[in-house]
């Protein structure tokens, strides 16, 4: 007879405005209320030119399960990335809807760590079969697993005294190419069905 149902909620996420630029693969950081904007250093950009460049968001470690979860709680984890097309703040003066720029840039690499320890990678492949798109939120799952499950990679997350980190590297492409993140989160569902 299956025991009583629970469910726990567990998030660690940071503002956009949290970013902070790769030492080797800078990126120009402009900050808005609903985010950052990412570009390139040289921002010249133009048809055919492609600027890789690389930023990181520091996130407090998840916190621990509550004592009461039984050790048969199936254990969901993702990154969640709000991203949206970069806008032009010139063209948006005044107006309530921000007018996108142009330009097909794109998230290819999302680097998830523990302390120095690195956890997951996710890139994006030539086929474009991996979901990191710059121009939508989207989510990518860290880990399912049980509860009482030992060396999984969804509870290094949990109570790190190192901290933990996500790394993303844009591909900017275009006229004017960038991207604005919104938010980089952890969310991790702890429940028995």
């Amino acid at each position: 007879m299956p025991g009583p149902f629970f469910s726990e909620t567990i998030v660690s996420a940071v503002h956009g405005n949290g970013a902070c630029s790769d030492g080797a693969a800078p990126v120009n950081i402009s900050h808005y209320g609903q985010g950052c904007v990412l570009t390139p250093p040289d921002a010249s950009g133009g048809f055919g030119v492609v600027t890789i460049g690389k930023v990181h968001f520091t996130l407090p470690s998840l916190r621990g399960p509550r004592p009461e979860a039984p050790s048969t709680a199936t254990v969901s984890t993702q990154l969640e990335i709000k991203a949206s097309p970069h806008f032009d703040p010139e063209k948006a003066q005044g107006k309530r809807r921000e007018i996108p720029l142009h330009g097909p840039s794109k998230i290819v690499d999302v680097e998830l760590y523990a302390g120095h320890e690195l956890v997951k990678c996710w890139k994006k492949h030539q086929d474009d079969s991996t979901p990191l798109p710059a121009d939508r939120d989207f989510d990518l799952v860290v880990s399912s697993h049980l509860l009482g499950a030992e060396d999984s990679v969804g509870l290094k997350l949990n109570e790190n005294a190192n901290g933990l980190g996500v790394a993303l590297t844009v591909e900017f492409r275009g006229d004017k190419p960038g991207v604005m993140i919104s938010s980089v989160g952890l969310v991790q569902i702890i429940r028995t069905f």
